[in-house]
């Protein structure tokens, strides 16, 4: 998981608004399942933003929902 969401429980943080992920190649990055699931577990609801983008300005938005519709939740 990015360090970000990984410091998270420590530093107290919870339901962020968005998630950034910048990338320096031809095709935006997407998170993957891992990641998904772990991000699923800090926004319930599953609208967590996330944002990809790439060096050159341009990005893409889509929701946590989106890329992980059926997430497995412990609460």
């Amino acid at each position: 998981a990015p360090p970000a969401v990984s410091n998270m429980p420590v530093t107290g943080g919870r339901d962020p608004i968005a998630i950034a992920i910048c990338y320096n190649e031809t095709e935006f990055a997407v998170p993957c399942g891992i990641c998904r699931q772990v991000l699923s577990e800090f926004s319930p609801k599953g609208d967590l933003i996330i944002l990809m983008a790439k060096t050159d300005g341009t990005y893409q938005e889509t929701t946590l929902s989106a890329l992980l519709p059926s997430s497995f939740k412990l609460n």
